[in-house]
């Protein structure tokens, strides 16, 4: 439900599609499929003062790092912690031209 109103928000989707959203709580990386791109990310925050940070890599289907990205943030809880990094993966793919991707996040109720 939330990958299709996500994919509805995006006027345009030529640019990037993304395929799935996954949740991640084992600690195994597994490539995407071939002419994919898999986007890792994950958030933290510190409830009471809003800060926090969130972490971004890209990796294509042979493992290579393509991108990476650290950025300090303001967030009222983990969860819009992890959703500002599943947008900060997606603007970076946008950047970079990358059409097919695949979002992976350890937010069981973001991903849910």
């Amino acid at each position: 439900m939330a990958l299709s109103s996500f994919n509805k928000a995006i006027p345009d989707r030529g640019i990037m599609r993304i395929l799935t959203v996954e949740m991640s709580i084992t600690p195994m990386w597994s490539p995407p499929p071939l002419g994919v791109f898999k986007v890792n990310v994950d958030g933290s925050c510190h409830v009471v003062d809003r800060g926090g940070h969130i972490g971004v890599v890209i990796r294509d289907s042979t493992c290579r790092c393509l991108a990476v990205c650290r950025k300090q943030i303001h967030a009222a809880s983990v969860l819009m912690a992890e959703a500002l990094g599943i947008l900060e993966g997606c603007l970076i793919d946008l950047r970079w031209g990358y059409e097919d991707v695949v979002v992976k996040s350890d937010s069981r109720n973001l991903i849910s």
